[in-house]
């Protein structure tokens, strides 16, 4: 519950908002945004419950007082003040930030401060429950316009009068809503001024309101219904309108196996927020680097919703600290987050081949060492660059020298982790491979900046060492470099190892997604598929260059895949048409995404 009156007060920036604003838009926020907290909502309905003066709401008066009084270190540009309420061992889930106060720090951005455009947040409203705030926040160029920047929930959950932890979704405001009313303004009225409510009732429409959304959502259980004003509801999502019932059409048509999957929940006042994970057809539900995540905002006036805001994006499958975007982790005895990605390896006599492979819906790089008696060979570098540090780092743990790592071709997504771990490696590639970086890499991973901000690499390494076909051996390892032109890339090579019977197929391989197929060069790349994989005796481990290794069946099913694209792109009549033909063959593979990247190379306007 949260009593505290707030007057309009100055400029206040959050280090948590910057990295996200400065990653989505070109206008740079300065670090001195104004933000005018006049339009701040502590909205409370009637009860006849008396204000429970108990520790609970101690602490959370104090907590938001904390949050609040963050904000106004910073509109004083009193910035270590500000970072002083964070714990030494803060820990982040914003997809951008890395743990700790160093990690908020490396938020802000050199030259922000510059941007001719400054930013100004707008505290809409706020709320605090046990451990928890959460700030409902506007991000615009215009504090005054609701109708252009970034819609922003952030929770924060403190200890000791610290902040340990913190969540966050954004969402950027469309162009136009349904109704013309913003993702932001307070509408409904009341018949007269509402009461301060008890935290017992408050816990309970909590509770309540918590239970209603589950059981509608997911098992469409039409008796909550009477929980939510139907015809008098207050929409602001912007593809709403007005009124229930045009959301209990779109559930009840869902499959049945979408499932919403509830985090956390809050409850302040008149207001109600749920974090929740929603899981379509084919995500996995125990997977919480999947699926979209929503912060719906409720207000709740006599047991029933009558106004809804959300804020809602799809889930980032990697992160810079390691974390989930939903997992709660504070106070667990090992707050360590698991490894991002998958490692296996495989044991071929005196040579032993390590796989490292990216989450499957981060396209699912597959990058290898292969260790021989006295030295590690690397093949390709990951792209995201916390993929590319943890790959490195599992590297380094063998405990032998890396001799050279190897790129397989000019695709920011295997040469753009050198810049981020293996910049002090030697690094070898065709001499056309190593032209295409040097001429193209730095303005491939400059337009990437704005999409993936710091999870992608900033700045691009060239491989120095010209990697010529034939054999090649190192620290007595036999490696067979064969090179092709204008298959799935301009040049590209595959490489066999004929003493550990694997071959390492660059993007030429693909296992368990849809396949990035390039300018369709079918027929080539069937042909060497063919003639140097599937045709050569004793090649039974299969390194592909996105999915995990698997046997020589990884090459059947590439052929089949190439020969159902091919067949899609004689019959297609455009690039829908295409799309549309290779995901009904293959309904259940993951990636269609990777689809969406090549097609407009097939049908040039």
């Amino acid at each position: 519950m949260s009593t505290r009156d707030v007057s309009p007060t100055p400029t206040v920036f959050s280090i948590d908002h910057l990295n996200t604003t400065a990653r989505r838009t070109a206008r740079s926020p300065a670090w001195l945004a104004i933000l005018s907290l006049a339009s701040l909502t502590l909205g409370c309905a009637s009860d006849d419950d008396a204000l429970d003066m108990n520790a609970e709401h101690v602490l959370e008066e104090q907590n938001q007082a904390i949050i609040l009084d963050m904000f106004d270190d910073l509109s004083s540009g009193h910035i270590d003040s500000a970072l002083s309420v964070y714990s030494e061992s803060f820990l982040q889930h914003n997809p951008y930030g890395r743990d700790g106060i160093g990690g908020l720090r490396s938020l802000a951005q050199p030259g922000v401060a510059d941007s001719p455009v400054p930013m100004y947040f707008t505290i809409k409203r706020v709320l605090a429950d046990g451990d928890l705030v959460a700030t409902h926040t506007h991000v615009g160029p215009d504090s005054g316009d609701e109708t252009a920047g970034f819609s922003y929930v952030d929770i924060f959950r403190l200890d000791n009068g610290k902040i340990v932890e913190h969540w966050d979704v954004t969402q950027p405001i469309p162009a136009q809503t349904l109704t013309g009313q913003t993702m932001f303004s307070d509408l409904y009225a009341y018949d007269e001024a509402p009461q301060q409510r008890s935290e017992a009732a408050e816990e309970a429409t909590r509770v309540r309101i918590v239970d209603a959304y589950t059981r509608f959502l997911n098992d469409r259980d039409r008796s909550v219904l009477d929980t939510w004003d139907i015809p008098g509801y207050i929409q602001h999502n912007p593809g709403q309108p007005n009124g229930f019932q045009n959301v209990i059409d779109q559930i009840e048509q869902l499959p049945a196996d979408v499932e919403f999957k509830v985090h956390r929940s809050m409850a302040d006042g008149d207001l109600v927020l749920i974090h929740t994970q929603l899981i379509l057809p084919g995500e996995d539900p125990n997977d919480e680097f999947n699926g979209t995540t929503i912060l719906e905002l409720f207000r709740v006036v006599d047991d029933r919703i009558v106004e809804h805001w959300d804020v809602i994006r799809p889930v980032s499958p990697v992160t810079m600290s390691g974390r989930s975007v939903y997992s709660d982790d504070y106070g667990k005895a090992d707050t360590t987050p698991p490894r991002q990605g998958d490692i296996a390896t495989f044991a071929r006599g005196d040579i032993t081949i390590h796989s490292y492979t990216s989450r499957i819906n981060a396209a699912g790089n597959g990058t290898y060492i292969i260790e021989s008696a006295n030295s590690l060979v690397i093949v390709d570098s990951q792209f995201y660059v916390p993929f590319a540090e943890e790959f490195r780092a599992y590297a380094d743990s063998l405990g032998k020298p890396i001799e050279r790592i190897i790129i397989t071709h000019a695709h920011a997504d295997h040469y753009g982790g050198l810049g981020a771990a293996f910049a002090d490696v030697p690094s070898y590639a065709l001499a056309d491979t190593i032209g295409e970086i040097a001429e193209q890499g730095q303005a491939r991973l400059d337009s990437l900046q704005p999409i993936f901000g710091p999870l992608a690499p900033a700045n691009v390494v060239v491989p120095f060492g010209v990697l010529e076909p034939g054999e090649l051996v190192i620290d007595g390892v036999t490696y067979e470099i064969l090179a092709y032109q204008d298959v799935e890339a301009d040049s590209q090579v595959l490489i066999r190892l004929p003493q550990a019977g694997a071959v390492f197929g660059g993007d030429l391989l693909f296992n368990g997604l849809h396949g990035f197929l390039g300018p369709g060069e079918f027929d080539n790349w069937l042909e060497i598929l063919q003639t140097d994989v599937q045709a050569q005796a004793g090649y039974d481990l299969i390194l592909p260059g996105h999915g995990r290794p698997g046997d020589g069946a990884v090459v059947d099913s590439v052929i089949k895949y190439l020969q159902t694209a091919r067949d899609a792109l004689a019959q297609a009549a455009d690039a829908e048409d295409y799309k549309a033909r290779l995901v009904a063959a293959y309904p259940d593979l993951p990636g269609i995404n990777l689809i969406d990247g090549y097609v407009s190379q097939l049908f040039p306007q």
